[in-house]
């Protein structure tokens, strides 16, 4: 709720995803025939809403990956990927920019 609630992080997530995907280093990753971007926002909006202590429409804690087998692990996803420190950092700060200008809280970016 501290971000929004789910529409507020589902906000936070698509703008995430333009600028990974406006991003040259990192669009590769993200803007191909691989990637499902549809499952993608809805895993990250999971995993954000998780680690934030966001409650699912029926008032339980939302899980991350949870038990649909709709997302996975990061571990997993990534594994094989190539992904090197810097191109995970350079994720990571579009990541806190779209969290910052949404009113996100240091709080919410070390639990994030």
């Amino acid at each position: 709720m501290r971000l929004g609630g789910e529409a507020g992080v589902t906000t936070i997530v698509m703008e995430f995803a333009q600028a990974l995907h406006a991003d040259l280093l990192l669009a590769p990753y993200f803007a191909n025939a691989r990637v499902d971007g549809e499952r993608l926002a809805t895993c990250l909006v999971r995993q954000i809403s998780a680690v934030t202590g966001g409650l699912n429409a029926s008032g339980r804690p939302i899980r991350y990956p949870g038990t649909d087998g709709r997302c996975r692990e990061i571990r997993t996803i990534h594994a094989g990927m190539g992904i090197t420190f810097e191109l995970f950092d350079l994720s990571a700060v579009s990541l806190v920019a779209s969290l910052v200008a949404h009113g996100a809280t240091d709080e919410d970016l070390i639990e994030i």
